[in-house]
């Protein structure tokens, strides 16, 4: 952790914007946990028409259990759920709040346990000073890709048209899930998980 980093990331925003408020926990996950070296120049806007920022939000990201120097993720100030992915938060608002994943677009992410409507979420209804738990979960995975047929040398010579790709749930031939057949067109195929 004392040598240079070999890894350097740059990063140019404008601090009151929606992609900075996801980008600082990224950053600050690639400096700690692969001691990479982390530029950041802030860039605002001069003028703003209106207030940038009409939503409040919270990175939530799986972070690993030791950081590039030793230490425990849990020790850091605020290091708190980021191994378990978890994000605890206080907002007291009158206003009517929604709770969302913002995932990939190729997840399908839903509620699976919560006791109120995520989208409505208001003060009054969860009680003040309560707690409002909710449990998320991954329910469908959309995956796409090319296919290949490799000469002898490794090389791709064409798409593997018309190979049928099967994907079937761990332990038997019985479950399968899905389906799909490789097109002529750069090989290219997508099923879901």
């Amino acid at each position: 952790p004392d040598e240079p980093s070999p890894i350097q990331v740059y990063g140019i925003l404008d601090p009151l914007s929606e992609i900075a408020q996801s980008a600082s926990a990224v950053l600050a996950l690639f400096g700690m946990t692969f001691n990479a070296e982390v530029n950041l120049v802030l860039n605002p806007v001069i003028r703003h028409r209106e207030y940038p920022l009409k939503r409040y939000y919270r990175e939530v990201i799986r972070w690993p259990a030791q950081l590039a120097d030793g230490r425990a993720t849990s020790s850091l100030p605020g290091g708190s759920g980021l191994v378990e992915g978890k994000a605890e938060f206080s907002l007291a608002t009158r206003h009517v709040l929604t709770a969302a994943v913002h995932s990939l677009p190729t997840w399908l992410v839903t509620a699976y346990e919560a006791e109120h409507d995520m989208d409505n979420l208001r003060q009054a209804d969860v009680g003040d000073g309560k707690w409002c738990e909710t449990t998320y979960q991954l329910r469908q995975l959309y995956v796409e890709g090319q296919a290949f047929i490799l000469g002898e040398d490794g090389w791709p010579v064409s798409s593997a048209k018309g190979l049928q790709i099967d994907v079937a749930r761990k332990g038997g031939k019985d479950s399968l899930s899905d389906d799909t057949i490789v097109m002529g067109n750069l090989g290219y195929f997508q099923v879901h998980g």
